[in-house]
């Protein structure tokens, strides 16, 4: 039976937690998950909110509502797309798999945070450090990147 404010304090579930290896596993793989799935999002996720705002893709309208269309779809349609998807492909119960499903959740969040850091940034000064000699990637690092740096730790 389950109740709340509980009758009485324990430490039983995290010793039962701590004490459990298949806890203990599943823990190990949300952690790889997570980290995996912040990195890859934060470096695709700022991609395209670079390429968006800098309008170098044809399609940017297309491309942003494709982006951010996993905000809208309700969350059961996407996990059963994905499992039917994945049991096609070979991708269920894998680790790839997981990263990616949850990349595509986490990419239009990363897209818009740091579109909004994008929009309130002045690109010219990238063009400035460009004629000033600076490579593309170059001034996307040292102009562009520390002034949005707030927008990609926060997306």
């Amino acid at each position: 039976l389950l109740e709340f404010p509980p009758q009485e304090w324990s430490l039983r579930w995290y010793e039962s937690y701590f004490g459990s290896l298949e806890w203990r596993d599943a823990t190990i793989v949300s952690v790889k998950v997570a980290v995996m799935t912040a990195i890859v999002a934060t470096l695709l996720g700022t991609a395209a909110a670079y390429a968006i705002n800098a309008r170098t893709l044809r399609m940017t309208g297309l491309i942003n509502a494709l982006l951010t269309a996993s905000l809208i779809i309700p969350v059961i349609l996407i996990g059963i797309g994905t499992f039917f998807l994945y049991a096609r492909i070979g991708l269920n119960n894998t680790l790839t798999g997981l990263v990616i499903a949850h990349t595509v959740q986490a990419l239009p969040l990363v897209v818009l945070t740091v579109l909004s850091g994008l929009r309130s940034y002045d690109m010219n000064q990238e063009m400035v450090a460009r004629s000033l000699g600076a490579g593309r990637f170059s001034a996307f690092f040292q102009v562009t990147m520390p002034q949005i740096r707030f927008s990609i730790v926060s997306g």
